[in-house]
């Protein structure tokens, strides 16, 4: 099992310590553009998680951006998920709705 995978099976039990640890310990530099894509979900999701105040979508739209290139469903409806939360979070919810 790779890094980013360990780290989602992490984020799927809350346990929220271990993934900032995984987290921080993936090198996002020389990787491929789906590991990054990947990472900044997983990023994005960690924040969402663990920040009641967090409502940035810039890695997302690029999660996005990649995934509806690609055949990642799952992926992309996650990208989605997060967000529509944190438009939702920033009470923009034309945003939340819409693209």
């Amino acid at each position: 099992m790779d890094k980013l995978t360990q780290t989602d099976s992490l984020l799927d039990r809350l346990e929220t310590d271990s993934v900032k640890k995984m987290l921080c310990g993936i090198d996002t530099l020389n990787t491929s553009q789906e590991s990054k894509a990947y990472y900044k979900l997983l990023y994005s999701q960690y924040q969402y998680i663990v920040d009641d105040n967090f409502q940035d979508t810039t890695l997302l739209n690029d999660c996005i951006r990649f995934y509806e290139k690609k055949s990642d469903k799952e992926k992309l409806a996650r990208s989605y998920y997060y967000k529509g939360e944190c438009c939702f979070r920033n009470k923009d919810i034309q945003k939340a709705l819409f693209r």
